[in-house]
């Protein structure tokens, strides 16, 4: 984590069946393996496929004393139709970072605004599907709290009955995560908070 921040405070929020869930809770598990302490808090909408979904992710080097807060550090947005949702939650400190090939209109909520177009370099390059572990790559490249060696372990376990079907899906999501580390090392500093 970095050294001056002892707390980070992560909101999420995306369509249902983007995979974001899965996104909070493989950085949460990963934060535990890193020897931090981590809450997820997962929030559906109405539908669990097509309504807007939401997570909340708290990580810290201390014991955590509520899983629940009013302003996010970092927060991840997959859909234009998820802002108004993670609206609340955003300050002008917050670092939003966004899925930049997913939206017609440029996000103003808040000054630090970062963008990745996941979603076009995941069909170029990859798979479609594999978008959400791209973000997670992103997200992690910037904030460096978490290694690749323990990601590589989350993704085992979060993913077991998926990998043992199609052993391949592993090294898939791995690139992905790879690709999204590699697209933030072209974020100028100045652009991040942290």
């Amino acid at each position: 984590m970095n050294s001056n921040k002892s707390t980070w405070q992560i909101t999420l929020a995306g369509e249902g069946g983007q995979g974001l869930q899965s996104v909070g809770e493989i950085i949460a598990r990963c934060a535990v393996d890193e020897g931090l302490f981590a809450t997820y808090i997962p929030n559906y909408g109405v539908e669990m496929r097509g309504g807007v979904s939401i997570a909340f992710v708290v990580i810290s080097d201390r014991p955590i004393a509520s899983p629940r807060f009013d302003e996010s550090d970092i927060a991840i947005c997959l859909s234009e139709r998820s802002v108004p949702r993670i609206e609340p939650y955003i300050t002008k400190e917050t670092l939003l970072i966004y899925d930049s090939s997913l939206f017609e209109r440029p996000v103003t909520v808040t000054e630090h605004i970062v963008g990745v177009a996941a979603s076009e370099i995941a069909r170029s390059q990859l798979t479609p599907r594999t978008f959400n572990m791209l973000i997670m790559g992103f997200v992690i490249g910037l904030t460096k709290f978490i290694s690749l060696e323990h990601l590589d372990e989350a993704l085992r376990k979060q993913f077991e009955k998926y990998y043992e079907k199609d052993p391949s899906l592993h090294e898939l999501n791995m690139k992905a995560i790879k690709i999204g580390i590699d697209e933030s090392r072209k974020i100028e500093r100045t652009e991040v908070v942290f």
